[in-house]
């Protein structure tokens, strides 16, 4: 090979040498940028989770208050049938002893 050969294969291989570094810096720069895309979308989501969890708290407490209130319910009902049947034994012990109101 003679020098000029030399020179301009040297000169070949830096060319293909900055092309590589070239296609090292895209392809860094493409992973930084899929990166910070892949934290925002991370950071969405760990919000969205926040407020599904948030909104399960709520939906929790309010069914175990609507739990609550239907015992309370019940046990009313039950106060009530008990006074009712009370009532009316009194009412039908009137009756059949022949007391008058």
């Amino acid at each position: 090979m003679t020098n000029e050969q030399l020179m301009d294969r040297g000169n070949q291989m830096m060319d293909e040498t900055d092309q590589a570094i070239e296609r090292g810096k895209k392809i860094g720069q493409e992973t930084i940028n899929v990166g910070t895309d892949t934290a925002a979308a991370l950071k969405a989501q760990t919000e969205q989770m926040s407020r599904v969890v948030n909104e399960l708290d709520s939906i929790h407490f309010s069914t175990k208050r609507a739990s609550q209130l239907v015992k309370e319910i019940g046990r009313q009902v039950n106060f009530y049938r008990i006074h009712i049947s009370l009532l009316q034994y009194n009412y039908n012990y009137c009756i059949n002893h022949s007391y008058n109101f």
